[in-house]
């Protein structure tokens, strides 16, 4: 990564020492403190959260629950299901709801037992769902954008997606999260957001045994021989998630080249800014261009990774192994 543009992310948080990131401020309602996380924290078009974000409200009926596919007991009155409250709902180009951030989250069981205290999961997704990726609506102010960056004429009114599928040209930026990808999308990039850095591929068939890693059905379409396609995964600082991440980068890219992709992965610093709608909010876009302008190969990684473990080694006090 440049180090121009590292100590520029660097001097624009110092100058902004409250940053732009957002946090949450409890006194306002819910919709207010999400729609501020997203347009200031994640630096997302209001144009494009509007187009993209709907709310689910419970009013007594288990809305949220419905919505999530949750099995909402005859006997709730005795066992009553978990009340989300209000479900800010990311929904697809297609209105099938792709994942929600509830006002009142649930507690993870799993992590708060490993970490030995509570930890609440952000976000739900519809259940039996699988993987899938988030192609959300794409309003007529956001396709001028990309046919601007790309040079290419959008079209205002259609399936943004389908339209893509027929341009193999066109970069795709895969990320982790809804805010992420919405925030790649109201600067222009065509992003598509996944789960998580393994939820574009599977290593289970329909009957759950264990089979090789094959992408995910939604991304099968735009994966095609040519395609650029840059990852901008968050940049984790702690050695065993980092180990993790690169593991399952390296599955996904693979397949990607196999299917024709010419992949590249962008970087920056971690400590700075852990996500890429991080870094637009606290940088700004030039941040955002210079870390993708800047990506590296597949094989331009692992030469660096190899690098940066033989420094660890050398750097661990006692004789060499």
């Amino acid at each position: 990564m440049n180090q121009s543009i590292n100590l520029q992310v660097i001097q624009t948080i110092q100058d902004h020492p409250q940053g732009t990131l957002a946090k949450d401020h409890p006194t306002l309602p819910f919709r207010q403190r999400f729609e501020h996380e997203c347009i200031t924290g994640s630096a997302i078009d209001p144009e494009l959260f509007s187009a993209t974000i709907d709310w689910i409200e419970d009013t007594d009926f288990w809305q949220p629950n419905y919505a999530l596919g949750h099995t909402v007991s005859i006997q709730w009155q005795t066992h009553p299901p978990h009340n989300f409250g209000t479900l800010a709902a990311f929904r697809q180009e297609n209105g099938e709801l792709w994942q929600g951030k509830p006002e009142q989250p649930k507690l993870d069981f799993k992590k708060t037992q490993k970490r030995g205290h509570a930890v609440y999961r952000k976000y739900e997704t519809p259940v039996g769902a699988g993987s899938r990726a988030f192609l959300p609506p794409i309003p007529p102010a956001i396709r001028q954008r990309i046919g601007q960056r790309y040079g290419v004429d959008v079209p205002l009114e259609g399936s943004f997606w389908a339209w893509l599928e027929e341009h193999p040209t066109i970069p795709i930026i895969p990320t982790e999260g809804g805010k992420k990808g919405l925030s790649l999308l109201s600067m222009g990039y065509v992003a598509i957001a996944l789960y998580g850095v393994n939820g574009g591929y599977r290593t289970l068939d329909a009957d759950g045994s264990k089979t090789a890693p094959t992408l995910i059905a939604d991304l099968r379409p735009f994966m095609v021989k040519g395609r650029p396609v840059t990852f901008a995964f968050d940049q984790d600082t702690k050695p065993e998630t980092r180990q993790r991440v690169d593991l399952a980068l390296s599955r996904l890219a693979s397949l990607l080249e196999r299917h024709g992709c010419k992949v590249t992965i962008a970087a920056w610093n971690g400590e700075v800014a852990k996500g890429i709608d991080d870094l637009a909010a606290a940088a700004g876009a030039e941040a955002v261009d210079g870390a993708i302008a800047e990506a590296i190969s597949l094989a331009q990684q692992r030469r660096q990774q190899n690098i940066e473990l033989s420094q660890a080694i050398l750097r661990q006090p006692g004789p060499l192994p």
